[in-house]
């Protein structure tokens, strides 16, 4: 079976809409989430060639934090009463990169409002796909972003996945701590015994199934830690949020969410 590529993402957070849920101390859950591809019902993984989050000065104190995980920090100021403008930044930054040719095929951006829906259409223009966090409570402006996304991902579903996301252990590392147990439990009991016999043959088995059951090294994570498949996690998706289907469309007309 081939392995698929990783997808080239460019990561876009706009802080003072979603900070609040994009926690310093949460990175090696929420971002591995996103580069194993567990918004995508594909569960295709990602590879971030660039990660940038935008903020006014008031949060200048997660920026060694942000810059240890490699994310470029851009600090929008707020001039006077006006807002930071870290919407207009982000749309003229995606904007900049699809008239130089990025290497990027995916943008995702985190923000909590309408005001990227230009720049979805212009990257659907441009023939490149997108991934936008919006809250499902707010059903028109989901109903919008499913219109114009290709991936949204729903804001219920981030909290309670991605910042407790732990990433399964690779085949050849949870093979090696097998081995490991069954060096232990052989050496530590007489071998001699019938249970120690005993033992190290039920490990032997565990070993062995673990190593050749998997179809592949893409599935083999997923049966070493119990993880949902594609459908059971869009199914467990749609009875969390109440919904028909996973990306529902708002119809004004009869107030209804099919």
């Amino acid at each position: 079976m081939m392995f698929r590529t990783r997808i080239k993402s460019s990561l876009f957070i706009d802080f003072e809409n979603v900070g609040h849920h994009c926690s310093p101390d949460r990175f090696s859950n929420w971002l591995q989430w996103i580069e194993d591809g567990e918004f995508d019902d594909d569960g295709r993984k990602r590879h971030l060639v660039e990660k940038r989050v935008y903020w006014n000065p008031s949060h200048q104190r997660y920026k060694d934090a942000f810059e240890r995980n490699g994310f470029e920090v851009v600090l929008c100021e707020k001039l006077a009463n006006l807002k930071n403008g870290a919407d207009i930044r982000i749309a003229l930054d995606v904007m900049e990169r699809l008239v130089e040719r990025w290497p990027a095929t995916e943008y995702i951006l985190f923000a909590q409002d309408t005001d990227y829906v230009p720049v979805l259409q212009r990257l659907r223009l441009k023939a490149k796909q997108s991934a936008i966090l919006v809250d499902e409570k707010q059903e028109r402006v989901f109903s919008t972003y499913d219109l114009q996304a290709d991936i949204c991902i729903p804001l219920r579903v981030f909290r309670e996945e991605a910042v407790t996301y732990v990433r399964p252990r690779p085949i050849r590392e949870a093979f090696h701590a097998l081995k490991k147990r069954l060096a232990s439990t052989f050496l530590g009991t007489n071998s001699n015994s019938r249970d120690g016999a005993r033992a190290a043959s039920a490990l032997g088995h565990e070993a062995n199934t673990e190593a050749t059951s998997a179809p592949s090294q893409a599935v083999m994570p997923a049966l070493i830690q119990g993880r949902r498949t594609t459908r059971e996690r869009r199914g467990a998706w749609t009875s969390r949020l109440g919904l028909s289907r996973c990306h529902p469309r708002y119809e004004p007309e009869t107030e209804q969410i099919y």
